[in-house]
């Protein structure tokens, strides 16, 4: 199973995803053209940025990213709910004011719902967002 699942929830119903491929030239590039993400799909890779980018790290800005890493390893998830979800408000709080210009379908609009449950030896978060769209995005990490 993958580290990182995003399943699209549209009108309540989950979108199912196509295989995408991108040819690349010799030198990396798309052959193609550049390749870009939009909509619900650019919410969850942003989300899924600023939870795992270590808080401090970035230089330019030092206030972008979380302290979720140092949470999520070898601890019981009664040690840190508390703290988990205030990095998740935090994190979220800082897109919805980098992103207030954007396009309402690629700007966090709500926190549906976020729940952590205990695994083997590690916290598996699954939030639930809808972007100022409407769209609903379920984002398991």
């Amino acid at each position: 199973m993958p580290d990182l699942k995003i399943v699209p929830i549209i009108d309540g119903n989950v979108k199912k995803r196509a295989e995408l491929e991108f040819v690349l030239n010799a030198d990396g590039t798309f052959a193609e053209g550049p390749a870009f993400i939009t909509g619900i799909d650019r919410v969850a890779q942003d989300i899924v940025k600023i939870l795992l980018t270590l808080l401090g790290s970035n230089f330019l800005a030092p206030e972008y990213g979380t302290s979720i890493d140092g949470l999520i390893h070898a601890r019981k998830l009664s040690q840190v709910s508390e703290r988990l979800n205030l990095e998740v408000q935090d994190g979220l709080g800082y897109l919805v004011n980098f992103t207030l210009d954007e396009d309402p379908s690629e700007r966090v609009e709500d926190l549906i719902s976020l729940e952590a449950t205990d695994e083997v030896d590690t916290i598996r978060m699954d939030l639930k967002i809808q972007t100022g769209g409407g769209q609903t995005a379920s984002i398991s990490i």
